[in-house]
Order: C-alpha cells, then structure tokens, then sequence
C-alpha cells in the first residue's frame, strides 16, 4: 500500500485487499505530478460513467476525469494525503466508502495547507467484488476550503 493507506484503521473487514488497493492507488494518483496521473485515474480507478465531485469541481465521464488533473499542479507545489479510518456499507446496489483523512498541500508561493477531509465513495457494482473494482461515485467534503483562493492568489498570474 502506498503512504496515504500505510496507517489506515480500516473499519470492517468487508474492504478487500483490491478494494484497498483501489483506493491506495487514487490517493496516490491525485498526490502524483505524473502527467498522465488523470488517465490512469479515468480508466484503472473510476468507471467510465463515473462522477466525481470535488472543492475543484464536478466531473462526469472518463474524459472530464482525465482533463481534471491537467491544471491540478500549476499553483502546487506537493501533496499528501493521510486516510485515517475507512467505514464499509454494502446495503444497497453498490457498496459505500466514507474516508477520512488529512491533505496537506504546499503552494508554489510557499503558502501550506493542512486540511481535513471526508469522502464518500460508491464503487461500480459489477466490478466491486472482482479482483478490479472502479469507482462509481466520489464526493469530497472539505472542513474549509476558503482559504484556497487566498493561498491561490496568484492564480491568475500562471493560469
């Protein structure tokens, strides 16, 4: 596991290793300047019908998935993320996750921020119990990100 799950209280033992992994493998994604960080995202970690809702914005296909990180690092200078517990539901049509976890980030203007977070994910039924599993569904819930703007301030000036 990577070093945003490395030290999760994951709280039933429904989570899977793949479903662990999934997970890992998102964090460490979002957390990753590689380039091509949103196509692995839109086509190894969500379904292709997927929705994604984030202190950023909305994003509803593989494609919007995919071109939502090509901006992600202009004003970013690192991030990381730290999940500290994971819940499991399976009562409905798909299983839900609800993380919660810590992001510090560092800007290129050497602003930081430590903020915590919640996040409520569905997985896609059909590949949830498979060796594979994507995610259908993620929604981030942020304590206060009013801040970002003023430690973004001078997004204007390298967007």
């Amino acid at each position: 596991m990577g070093h945003a799950t490395e030290s999760t209280l994951w709280q039933s033992d429904a989570f899977s290793q793949p479903i662990k992994d999934l997970i890992s493998r998102y964090y460490e994604l979002s957390d990753s300047p590689q380039a091509d960080a949103g196509e692995i995202l839109a086509s190894k970690v969500f379904s292709s019908d997927a929705c994604v809702k984030s202190p950023q914005g909305s994003f509803t296909s593989s494609a919007e998935i995919a071109a939502s990180r090509e901006n992600a690092w202009k004003v970013v200078e690192s991030r990381k993320h730290t999940i500290d517990r994971a819940f499991f539901g399976d009562h409905g049509e798909s299983p839900e996750i609800v993380i919660i976890g810590s992001l510090y980030m560092t800007f290129r203007n050497g602003k930081s921020l430590d903020s915590p977070f919640a996040t409520h994910i569905k997985l896609d039924a059909a590949s949830a119990p498979t060796s594979q599993p994507l995610m259908s569904y993620m929604e981030v819930y942020t304590v206060s990100f009013s801040d970002y703007e003023e430690l973004c301030s001078y997004w204007d000036v390298v967007n």
